[in-house]
This record gives structure tokens, C-alpha cells and sequence, in this order.
């Protein structure tokens, strides 16, 4: 029908209105761009100083991290250098290596551990050395009355023996040999 060709325009006035919502298009692109280019510009300067307050904390923070660290090992390594210091006291017997620490963290319990190790280990080397000095002093006695018995049974006029349960005979002094 004739009627619905009509309602499509023709080539020209297609093409006109095509190129009149181009223009239109550059038109108001040419209005925008300055203000979009100039709201570009002040989030790039937003970022840029955001980049600046982000470096200015981070440096900071690193730095404290970084000294913690170096305050944390120094105390530990203080802590471990006083415990070898005082073990090697120890082994080279001073028993009156005590250690002792200000804080109240973990470490503090470990030297308070050692402390009570060395304490008892003081207490076993003291009862050490008496045990020996008994133990020397009962082997001098002994030994000075193995050596009366000898002179005595030696020169003695009778006859001295000693047997176990089994009748064998331990010891037999000279007399007694000469009157068997």
C-alpha cells in the first residue's frame, strides 16, 4: 500500500537527520568533555594524594614494625646470652648464678625455671661434696683400720682366721698358719 511507503522518509531527509544527531553528538560532546576532562583531573590529584598520606603511614608503620622487631630480638637474645652466660658458671662450678629479668612474659618463666634448676642443682652439688667427703673420710678410716688389724694380727701370739658361711677360710693370720 501507498500509505505505509509515505510514512518512511526519503534517503535525503534520512541522511539529513542522520548527520544533524551526529553533529549534535560532537556538539555536546565538545560542551561536556572540558567539565569531564577537569572532573578527571581532580580524582587523579585525589589519588595522588591519597598515594601521598597512604606512603607517609606505611613508612611509619614499617618503621615501628621494624623496631619492635629489633627491641623483641635484642631481649630475647639478651635473655638467651644471660641463660649460657650463667649455665657456663655453672659447669665451671659456681653454683651462685642467678638470673634475673624485669619482665613478666614468657621468658621470665623460662629463667624462672632455670633459676629453680640451678637452685636444685646447687643443693645436689653441696650434698654431693658432702657424700664424698664422708665417703673419703670413711675410706681413710678403713683404710687406717685395715692397717692396725695387719700390725695387730701380724704380730699377735694367737692364732686369728675368719671363714664365710660356706667354711672357707678369708683370712688366716701367721700364727694361725704356723699352728695348722
Amino acid at each position: 500500500t501507498r500509505e505505509g511507503v509515505d510514512k518512511f522518509p526519503s534517503p535525503e531527509d534520512y541522511w539529513a537527520k542522520a548527520t544533524d544527531a551526529i553533529q549534535g553528538n560532537y556538539e555536546l560532546y565538545d560542551l561536556t568533555a572540558p567539565a569531564l576532562r577537569e572532573l578527571l583531573e581532580i580524582r587523579i590529584q585525589g589519588f595522588e594524594k591519597n598515594k601521598i598520606i597512604i606512603a607517609l603511614v606505611t613508612f611509619p608503620a614499617i618503621l615501628l614494625v621494624l623496631f619492635l622487631f629489633v627491641a623483641f630480638y635484642r631481649a630475647v637474645m639478651g635473655t638467651v646470652k644471660s641463660l649460657e652466660d650463667a649455665s657456663k658458671r655453672m659447669m665451671e662450678g659456681n653454683m651462685d648464678s642467678l638470673i634475673t629479668l624485669d619482665s613478666k612474659d614468657e621468658l621470665s618463666q623460662v629463667v624462672t625455671s632455670f633459676n629453680s634448676v640451678a637452685a636444685r642443682l646447687k643443693q645436689e652439688w653441696a650434698q654431693a661434696r658432702e657424700e664424698s667427703a664422708r665417703a673419703v673420710a670413711a675410706e681413710a678410716n678403713l683404710k687406717e683400720s685395715n692397717e692396725r688389724f695387719q700390725s695387730l694380727s701380724i704380730s699377735s701370739p694367737v692364732g686369728i682366721f675368719q671363714t664365710n658361711a660356706d667354711g672357707q677360710y678369708l683370712y688366716i693370720n701367721p700364727r694361725w698358719q704356723e699352728i695348722t
